[in-house]
């Protein structure tokens, strides 16, 4: 299949132009430039052309589209919309600043500022069952860089919005010096014995989740917000959340048994003994850990 008939499958209707040769040949020379300009990375040329070509509408005079088209910039955010690392570390490279200063336009006294990074670029790079990455839709006809400050800044504006709106409903939780999982009587024989080595596997575990875990926490336990008021935040539906959620708790539990249970010499019987019921304490334990960031 030729470039111009891929072209053709993915155009909302039939275009007389793409009889054209000279179609067909600015079609390879986008796919080349594309190419020239990532080599790190590489996009199918059928998916930079169908990219090309959902965004083309039976009023568009098919050359100018074609002349005008930033094919480059298409084929960095395909590539990130995919999740190639590379991809990824180009735009952070090249387009991160650009992303930083829409952001920083936004204050909000509900949302802090890592949250709100995280919220925006889960919009723009993470796609879900109800919402894909918003990166998906550029569609190369302006700047990459113009296209990332209007959609970051949109993306900011509205989490801060939802984060007041939210904020006013939630739960009042007590001061950040909450007393930690170590002062409960429930792990008396940690505090007085291994509560240096539990705090440090504790933290070390709580470093190894990954932003948005990190972010969902805070929110949910040090800022009290329901998952359906996150779900709001983040545009995601509150069963999705809720999943995060879940899947946090659980990594953190987990490399916190296992770091532990390393360096104490326990096996899992008698970590069982020696943490009790830990899920039912992590909240007091996160509320000081991510509170205090």
């Amino acid at each position: 299949m030729t470039l111009s008939e891929t072209l053709a499958e993915a155009l909302p209707c039939r275009v007389p132009q793409l009889d054209d040769p000279k179609i067909e040949a600015r079609l390879l020379q986008l796919v080349e430039l594309a190419d020239a300009a990532w080599p790190s990375f590489h996009v199918s040329p059928t998916r930079l052309v169908s990219s090309i070509g959902r965004w083309i509408d039976a009023e568009t005079d098919l050359s100018e589209a074609l002349a005008s088209v930033h094919a480059e910039e298409l084929y960095l955010a395909i590539a990130c919309a995919q999740g190639v690392p590379q991809a990824l570390k180009a735009l952070h490279h090249g387009y991160g600043e650009e992303v930083e200063r829409a952001i920083a336009r936004v204050r909000s006294s509900c949302v802090n500022s890592d949250d709100l990074r995280q919220i925006v670029m889960d919009h723009l790079l993470v796609g879900t069952a109800d919402r894909p990455a918003a990166l998906g839709r550029y569609s190369g006809r302006g700047s990459l860089a113009g296209w990332l400050r209007v959609t970051c800044g949109r993306a900011a504006v509205l989490a801060a919005r939802r984060g007041q709106r939210d904020q006013s409903t939630a739960t009042v939780h007590p001061h950040s010096d909450v007393l930690a999982l170590v002062q409960s009587p429930e792990f008396d024989f940690i505090r007085h014995q291994h509560r240096a080595e539990f705090r440090s596997a504790f933290e070390a575990a709580a470093a190894e989740l990954t932003d948005r875990q990190r972010s969902v926490l805070r929110q949910s336990i040090v800022n009290r917000l329901t998952v359906r008021q996150l779900g709001r935040m983040y545009d995601v539906h509150y069963a999705t959340v809720s999943r995060w959620i879940k899947d946090a708790r659980n990594a953190l539990i987990g490399h916190t048994r296992a770091l532990l249970g390393k360096k104490l010499g326990l096996a899992d019987h008698e970590l069982d003994e020696f943490l009790g019921d830990m899920s039912s304490q992590l909240d007091l334990t996160l509320s000081r850990i991510l509170g205090e960031e």
